[in-house]
């Protein structure tokens, strides 16, 4: 959304750009990260493919560096 045009207001493009990243993104991926690891651990068939868990443990591994290296700078 932020190298294409939306046909959305500005606002609230931006807005999404925004909750998509730091406030909604980390929380849901570490939900996620715990609910992945508790169906692991009960042994129980998980709803979604493998490769999505890894693509999501990835992006949550990923948004732990940069914020570990964001701060750091600052």
């Amino acid at each position: 959304m932020r190298y294409t045009h939306v046909n959305i207001p500005e606002v609230l493009t931006g807005l999404i750009l925004i909750l998509g990243w730091f406030p909604v993104s980390i929380p849901l991926n570490i939900a996620t990260a715990c609910c992945m690891v508790y169906l692991l651990l009960a042994k129980k068939q998980h709803p979604v493919k493998a490769w999505l868990q890894v693509v999501n443990l990835f992006f949550l591994v990923t948004q732990f560096v940069y914020y570990i290296v964001t701060s750091n700078q600052q």
